[in-house]
Formats: structure tokens, sequence, C-alpha cells
């Protein structure tokens, strides 16, 4: 869908933000991603590991519980 289409870019400009480690680049990324689709499970994925790996911990949580109800 055409939703769909248009968080595509934000997601893989956060995947190239991660992968060059500007994590809090990459976390504006997944965010913008889901503001336009909330139910965009790899964006999601992406910023409850990034949370993770920086400690924070309810942020991280939040996500995780998002996820949850998506794949339920």
């Amino acid at each position: 869908t055409l939703e769909q289409a248009r968080t595509d870019p934000h997601g893989r400009h956060g995947d190239l933000l991660r992968a060059t480690k500007q994590s809090e680049a990459a976390l504006q990324a997944y965010s913008k991603a889901l503001e336009i689709d909330p139910t965009s499970v790899p964006a999601r994925q992406a910023r409850a590991q990034i949370h993770l790996e920086a400690s924070n911990l309810d942020k991280a949580s939040a996500d995780l519980k998002e996820l949850r109800g998506m794949v339920r």
C-alpha cells in the first residue's frame, strides 16, 4: 500500500544509521516510520533492540508490548 511504501525509506534509513553505529539517529528514523505506520514490525523490533542495547528498559518494554499485541 501507499502507507507501507512511505515507511520503507525511514526503516531503510534507520537500518543504515544503525549499521554505522548512529543509534540516536536510527531511533529517530524508526520512530518516524512508526508515526507513518504504527504496525511496522521491523521498525518496532529495531527500535526495541536499540533501546535494549542502551539499557532504556522502559522504552524497550513498551515497544515489545506493542509487538506482542501485533503478532497475536
